[in-house]
Parts: C-alpha cells; structure tokens; sequence
C-alpha cells in the first residue's frame, strides 16, 4: 500500500498501526508534503474499501522550539488533533524528547507491583528473600528494562527516578532499613545499578541487530556521519551507536567479526536433509571401556553407506583458539579470536568441515565431533541458531547426504585423536591463518564479564562501609546455605542482612542469638 505512494514520507507498521514521518526545517512545506501523502492515502482507502480510524489517529511535531502555532492537517475532511505525548509500542514519546512522561508513567505502575512485594514480604509469613528477587526481576525490573535503551540519554536527574524504585523495590526483598546504605542493599541482593544494567542491554541489542544485516536500524547504528559534531558539542545527546563506542570495544563487539544471520531456504515444516547419531552417548563414560567405544564407532560407521570421514576438532588454550577440520592426510586448521568460547570453536568447525564436505566427489560422508551440545543444538534450534540456519543452508544447496556423528573424546578413535593434535599444534603455530568469527553467544558472555568487573570496580571503591569489608565481590550471597533459614520466620531471616548492611557491631551469622530470638518470640505468642 504505502510502497505504492510516492511522496518523501517515510513510514513504519507493526501489525495493524502504521507511523508515517518527515523531517525538515521548514515546517510550512512539510506539512504540505504531509497533507499530499494523507490525501493519496485517503483516496487509495476509498477505492480499496479500507478504513482508517481518524479518531484514533493522532500527530505530533518533535521539536525544542517553541511554537505559537500548530500545523493543521487532514484525513479526508477529519482534523487531526496535534499532541504533546504518544504512545508507540508501550513508550510514551513527548514532543522534546525529555522521556519525562515515560518515566513517570513507569514510576506509577511500578509503584503497585512494589506494594504486591511488600505483602509478599510479611514480616511473620513472607517469602525468602530468593523467591523475593525471582518476583521483582519479573514483577517490577522488566518494566523498568523495557525501552531502556532509548531513553537512557535523558537527563540524570530524571533517570534518578527510576533509580529510587529500583532501590526501593529491592529494600523490601532484602528486608532492609530505609538508612540502609544503597551500595550494600545492592550487593547483598545480587542486582547491578541501573546505569549498569541499561549498558548491558544496550549491548545486548547493538550485537544483536549487527548479527541481522537485513534489519531497518542497522543503517542507523553504524553512520558515524555526525560523529565531529556531537564530539564537539557535549551538549548534544548522541545517538546510541556513538554512545556506546568505548563498551563496544572493551567488549569485542566489531561489525565485522558477528557472524551474521541467514534467512533459512529450508521451509518449517519440512525435514532437515542431514542426519544426527548420538547414539554413543547412551553409554556411560565411567563405564565403558576405549576399546568398547571403538567397537560401537566401527559398527555405527558401517551403517552408513560411506567410505569418507570428516574428524573436525577445537583446541583452547592460554595461547589462543584454533580449529581442525581432518579428511584422511588432508588437515585444515584456522585460528579463532580469543575472545571465543571452546563450545564455540567447536561449532566454528562444523560448518568448515561442510564446507570440506561439499567439495568432495562424495554424495554420501560422515562428518564426527566430540562435542555433544553443539550436535544437541543443530538438533534441536533448526531455525533459531545463527550457524545451524548457515549449515543447513549449505548443504540443502549441495544436495549432498551428510551424517554428524558424535564421540567421545580421547578414548582412541584415530581421526579424532589426530583433528585434537592438529587442533592443539595450530593454537601455537604464528603461520595459521585466522578466521575472525564471533558469536552472539561469546559477546552476550564478554558483555557479563564487562558488566560484572565495572559494577565489582565501583564496589570495590566504596568507602565507609562495613559490608564492604566482609564482602569483597558483587555475588550474591544465598540464604539456603545458613541452616536455620529453612523453618525460620522471614523476620529473622532477615537480621543478617540488617547486621551486614552496617546496622550492628555483629557478626553476620550470630545463630546463637537467632535460636534465642525464635524462641522467645515463639514463648511470647503463648497465651497466659
């Protein structure tokens, strides 16, 4: 419909609502361009017989300017009401972009999943402090996550406010005081400042829309026209790609190096052409014995109409990553980044081992690996896994019959033990050559493991705090391992959290003085 209009608006849908845009200086003639498209749009329902709702149909101008005026426009002979705030997808846009509206709007709903928390956390029959944190990850933090990564830019003092809920929110889980130091209230409940917990999901989304080419906002993450300009103006909010210029680094997030997704020429209902045997994972490790191993391998090998095996194996070391791929006295070895997982690099190899694979003569050829969950994930995620989407791709162009069977590690099958030794041999040769893969899966983990050392940093810089000094990380400390916590009330479950939090000389576990405030409690609630 909207392709069949030409006019320089600019439109996105999502379902059944479709936002029409343009932007420009002068607003005289781009209300005008405006009025044109809404008038071809009137007339192309008209002859279509589809309807739009102009009662549903609101405008708003994005400007910081200030305006005596509001521009007029029309659907057929119904004005349009202009707006000061619309709600797209849940977030609440104002027309200079301040994301005040949204972030109140957020305090308020939020505010009522706090209250369902602090019944949940009577004082006499409330809930561990475990189950407390599972219901405000699920009750209260999505809500504050959720359009995070756009309104991250306003200004400080009114992103304080969702910090004061968050706070808040996880001073009823750990049962803490109001004077209750934040730092330690954090800490103790295992949740990161926000601040923290928005570039995590900032850097989540930047990889993710980077591994996907055909994406509308991939075009805008990646310009770097203006980059001069905000770096010249600090006043200036800068776009998200440029925002998170120095996380990218620190967390090898590179454009060039995500693998990207493939759309899948394998339809959803059909079959996959290739074959799966992990049928050697029935047998216990600890109670087979190497030459049983072979023996099953042998058998399963004679199964199958195919004289050709591809042994495909993957080395990590303090040295680096490499990956092997073995057909016979042929071997190829690549290196991997470092930053790469040894799951990953054994993945890495399947679809290079393929690749091997359809260049051969063969129709018919075993492909062998040693790692379980990477067959167990090209068995079960056919159309979600980046690579399982390429590996099928690859093969279903090929028209080739490949079997992945899966083995044991070093329990003596020739090809494997030889891929692991060109593997090993690989990761410490300078003249391998280098293949710059990266998964989403290694940069969601570099990601973590950024995330987790800023947060660790910032704690390991407070000062005046007690907590601090018994407590040198960020990891979450669970109460299931005290062993009264299991028929204790909530309210003195809650009492090592109060004396950790800097609230009393004692040490953090005083069970001595737990056992005598549980009974008195119990003897005080006896009638006379």
């Amino acid at each position: 419909m909207l392709a069949e209009i030409s006019h320089p608006v600019k439109s996105i849908m999502f379902a059944d609502d479709i936002h029409i845009y343009l932007k420009g200086k002068n607003i005289k003639s781009k209300t005008r361009q405006l009025q044109d498209f809404l008038n071809d749009l009137f007339k192309w329902c008209f002859h279509s017989r589809f309807i739009f709702s102009p009662e549903k149909t609101k405008c708003i101008m994005f400007t910081k300017k200030k305006q005596s005026s509001k521009p007029k426009l029309f659907l057929g002979d119904t004005p349009l009401p202009f707006v000061n705030n619309i709600k797209i997808l849940g977030l609440i846009f104002d027309s200079k972009l301040t994301w005040k509206p949204h972030i109140s709007k957020t305090k308020t709903t939020t505010t009522k999943s706090i209250n369902i928390l602090k019944t949940l956390s009577h004082a006499e029959w409330g809930a561990e402090s475990n189950i407390l944190i599972n219901l405000y990850k699920y009750l209260v933090r999505f809500k504050l996550d959720y359009g995070s990564i756009c309104y991250t830019n306003a200004n400080p003092n009114i992103l304080k406010t969702i910090d004061i809920i968050h706070n808040s929110g996880l001073r009823v889980v750990t049962g803490a005081f109001r004077s209750s130091p934040i730092p330690s209230i954090l800490s103790i409940s295992g949740e990161p400042p926000l601040h923290i917990r928005r570039i995590k999901l900032a850097l989540n989304y930047i990889a993710r829309i980077l591994s996907s080419p055909e994406n509308s906002t991939l075009s805008f993450l990646t310009q770097n026209r203006f980059a001069n300009t905000f770096c010249s103006n600090p006043n200036l909010k800068k776009p998200l790609g440029l925002r998170m210029l120095y996380e990218m680094s620190h967390t090898k997030i590179d454009p060039n190096l995500i693998i990207k997704r493939e759309c899948s020429v394998v339809s959803p209902w059909r079959v996959p052409i290739f074959l799966l045997d992990t049928s050697l994972a029935d047998h216990s490790k600890k109670e087979t014995l190497n030459v049983i191993y072979k023996n099953l391998f042998n058998k399963i090998m004679d199964s199958f109409p195919s004289n050709l095996q591809i042994y495909t194996d993957a080395s990590k070391t303090n040295s680096g990553v490499a990956i092997a791929i073995l057909n016979g006295e042929q071997s190829i070895s690549y290196k991997l980044p470092d930053h790469n997982s040894i799951y990953t690099a054994e993945y890495f190899a399947l679809p290079e081992g393929v690749h091997l694979a359809i260049q051969l003569p063969d129709s018919t050829i075993n492909i062998c690996i040693d790692s379980l969950s990477a067959l167990n994930n090209l068995k079960y995620n056919l159309h979600s896994s980046i690579l399982v989407i390429k590996i099928s791709n690859i093969i279903e162009k090929a028209n080739k019959n490949i079997r992945f069977i899966w083995t044991y590690g070093h329990c003596g099958i020739d090809g494997n033990e030889k891929a692991d030794k060109v593997a090993r041999e690989a990761v410490n040769n300078p003249l391998t050559e280098i293949r710059t893969y990266s998964s989403l899966i290694d940069v969601h983990r570099n990601v973590n493991t950024f995330c987790t050392n800023l947060w660790e940093s910032e704690w390991r810089r407070t000062l005046n705090n007690k907590l601090r000094e018994i407590k040198n990380t960020t990891v979450y400390w669970l109460l299931k391992d005290v062993p009264w916590t299991s028929y204790a009330q909530r309210r003195t479950c809650n009492v090592p959290n109060l004396r950790r939090t800097s609230h009393s000389q004692a040490p953090p576990y005083p069970l001595p003085y737990l056992y005598r405030y549980q009974k008195k409690s119990k003897i005080a609630q006896k009638p006379l």
